[in-house]
């Protein structure tokens, strides 16, 4: 014997409604996160322009942005894993930081400073 769902249109009609609804919760579920931060030098000022390098270390891929007037960052979504967070701006040594764990729907905080110096100078 099979269910006939034109029999009852109240029941098809709530069916259809729980899945429209139930749809964008499940497509919400994502199994990224980002990481954000500011960039500052050694007195504390922002750093504008800096190109930030955020490396995964599982895949070795990499995202790469820069310091927005505010000297902030954003890279995202990302996926977990492991990150190091690379920063350069000419006339600074160039900054690392991390490795860092991202886990799903962290806004992880990765601040830097950056240090007067030549950019082929590392910092970690």
């Amino acid at each position: 014997m099979q269910f006939d769902f034109r029999k009852f249109p109240r029941l098809r009609l709530a069916v259809l409604l729980f899945t429209s609804l139930l749809g964008p919760s499940l497509r919400a579920q994502k199994d990224t996160g980002n990481i954000v931060g500011t960039v500052r030098d050694a007195s504390g000022a922002m750093v504008t322009g800096a190109k930030v390098t955020v490396r995964d270390l599982e895949h070795g891929t990499s995202f790469a942005t820069s310091s927005n007037d505010a000297g902030e960052y954003f890279a995202g979504p990302l996926r977990i894993g492991h990150y190091t967070i690379s920063v350069e701006k000419e006339g600074f040594k160039t900054a690392v930081a991390g490795p860092v764990e991202l886990n799903v729907q962290d806004r992880l905080v990765v601040d830097v400073t950056l240090q007067v110096g030549v950019a082929t100078e590392k910092m970690i």
